[in-house]
């Protein structure tokens, strides 16, 4: 994994700062960070929810993308997807791909 424990828990720190207090969630890391050979990229990011409206889903995404931007001074890709919904391909491919930062 091309990211230092530190990055790791900025990551996890500002996820437990933006989604609100009592919500249930996963919290995973895919695609090219994951594969020490390569370099560079964005950090591409899974995020499974429970219980968040459709409103307020879009206002987390856009908070937390723009806070783990400037916390880890990278790109950011960040997929949210609601636990009782059906899986998109992405969240399909981060769930049996990424690696939990949990």
């Amino acid at each position: 994994m091309r990211l230092r424990p530190s990055q790791c828990g900025m990551i996890r720190d500002a996820v437990r700062e933006v989604v609100p207090a009592g919500i249930k969630y996963e919290l995973r890391l895919f695609g090219s960070r994951l594969d020490d050979n390569l370099k560079g990229g964005d950090v591409d990011l899974y995020l499974e929810i429970d219980g968040v409206g459709v409103e307020a889903q879009a206002t987390l995404q856009r908070t937390l993308r723009s806070r783990l931007e400037e916390a880890l001074d990278m790109p950011v890709d960040l997929v949210v997807q609601q636990r009782r919904e059906p899986l998109k391909l992405v969240s399909r491919i981060a769930k049996e791909g990424g690696v939990s930062l949990l």
